[in-house]
């Protein structure tokens, strides 16, 4: 490897130690808010980020990718990006309580007018927080953002589980937003050593906000479109039923995002600075695939096969029908994982602006799916997600093919290696899974586990090229061992 490539790899093991600590703390936060609230309080919090959250979004106007993407940048033009950030945060902190009571007035609630007032300041904290944390990526810093992130996790979720055993309902959770965006704030702040100027003029930041702005674009339309599903089942199957799909929902996004997210503060400033030598450009490229595909679509695997037993018995009965839901949505987020690499060619390459056009394609085609299927209630709403973003991962890699500038071939026989894999050993899983339902919980576990790992096994030493897979990612794991 590379030493570029090892300050990745080393970098990764960084960011994956912390976001596993997060994934934990999510969980078991989970867990115990889920014990002591009800799914209308997450429904209703829910039924607000919907809407509200593209504001974060907005806020970062892509500038914290620019910062990171840049092969130099100034302190005055990092300096105007933070105080054009800190500017966007502030708008929409304003925008976000102008529009709190059409809000409440679109889901026929009032008290969603308040709730939106009072989680609209995290907006300002989030925006002030971009450059910071753009400073502290550029740097290659991974262990303060890690610890950083962890920080404000915890003290979130204390303050949600207090405020919950006070009797604060949904404002436990609102509790949690705002505490958790401030501690990011102060601990990024003190960690970077980085302090911004004054605004200035003559420095040229107009190639940054123009990187950034294709970006933003590009991720309002996920994020719209991510978010449609809740918009739908929330004004018309209710709050109920939207807590039921957002805690699965939420199930398989956060774990993904927790790795996505990070990941990416790893792979952007790794491939940016190779991508003017193909060849070192492809091996992190296809490494970066093979160790995140086989790691998301393991667990996810896993996760379905465990989905119906676990989801019930951790979190109380009352919340068994989100099992299938998420044993759905889990779909979606395997192919989410194999195709997230032709993300970072598009932004490695200052491609924004085809990934915007890209972006305007795929994701009508999933939203047009996704409101077909809310005629069948929100399994439909789900299964119609999933189809969306199936076929967004072929069209991800023909529009790239234009620009000439990936291994797409290889990009695409790993992707439908890796998903064909899954396919098996979480088909085996949920056979295994479905025989032994009528023996409890603990037991359907450990027999549908354990066919699932061993059809792994079977499967990953079976075939030449499975194994050189298993190689790469053995490879990889060394690297991020202590002395290597």
């Amino acid at each position: 490897m590379s030493t570029l490539g090892q300050k990745a790899v080393r970098g990764g093991g960084i960011v994956l130690t912390g976001q596993l600590a997060k994934v934990l703390l999510q969980l078991g936060g989970l867990v115990v808010l889920g014990r002591i609230l009800s799914p209308a309080d997450f429904g209703l919090i829910a039924m607000v980020t919907a809407i509200v959250g593209v504001a974060d979004v907005l806020r970062d106007m892509g500038l914290s990718s620019a910062a990171i993407q840049a092969k130099t940048i100034s302190h005055a033009q990092q300096s105007n990006l933070f105080w054009l950030n800190s500017a966007v945060g502030l708008l929409l902190t304003v925008t976000a309580i102008a529009v709190a009571w059409p809000i409440a007035a679109l889901y026929g609630d009032d008290r969603l007018a308040v709730i939106t007032m009072a989680v609209a300041p995290m907006f300002l904290l989030n925006g002030v927080q971009t450059q910071f944390q753009a400073h502290l990526a550029r740097g290659l810093r991974f262990a303060q953002l890690s610890i950083s992130e962890v920080l404000s996790m915890i003290l979130g979720l204390a303050a949600a589980i207090g405020l919950a055993l006070l009797g604060f309902g949904y404002w436990a959770l609102v509790g949690q937003l705002i505490v958790q965006a401030a501690t990011l704030l102060i601990a990024r702040a003190l960690m970077s050593g980085w302090r911004p100027g004054l605004p200035d003029r003559r420095e040229p930041t107009r190639h940054l906000v123009r990187y950034g702005g294709n970006l933003m674009a590009s991720q309002l339309l996920v994020y719209a479109s991510s978010n449609v599903p809740s918009v739908i089942i929330g004004s018309r199957f209710g709050a109920s039923a939207l807590g039921f799909y957002g805690r699965a929902s939420q199930l398989v996004t956060f774990p993904m995002n927790q790795l996505f997210t990070p990941m990416t503060n790893v792979a952007l400033p790794v491939l940016s600075r190779s991508h003017s030598e193909p060849e070192q450009f492809e091996r992190h490229l296809i490494r970066a695939q093979i160790v995140l595909s086989y790691a998301v679509v393991g667990l996810l695997g896993l996760a379905i096969v465990w989905a119906m037993p676990i989801i019930p018995l951790i979190f109380g009965q009352v919340w068994e029908p989100s099992a299938p839901l998420f044993q759905v949505l889990a779909v979606a987020g395997a192919f989410q994982a194999v195709s997230y690499v032709v993300y970072w060619v598009f932004l490695a390459k200052g491609l924004t602006g085809s990934h915007f056009r890209y972006s305007i394609m795929s994701r009508s085609i999933l939203i047009a799916v996704v409101l077909l299927g809310s005629f069948f209630g929100a399994m439909g709403v789900a299964v119609g997600y999933v189809m969306g973003v199936a076929l967004g991962w072929p069209l991800s890699l023909f529009w790239l093919r234009r620009h000439r500038v990936a291994p797409i071939k290889r990009m695409f026989f790993t992707g439908l290696r890796v998903l064909t894999v899954g396919l098996v050993i979480t088909g085996g899983g949920l056979i295994v899974s479905s025989v032994t339902r009528d023996y409890g919980a603990i037991l359907q576990m450990a027999t549908s586990g354990a066919a699932f790992v061993a059809l792994a096994c079977a499967v990953m030493f079976s075939l030449p090229v499975t194994r050189r897979d298993l190689g790469i990612v053995q490879g990889t794991v060394r690297h991020l061992l202590p002395g290597r």
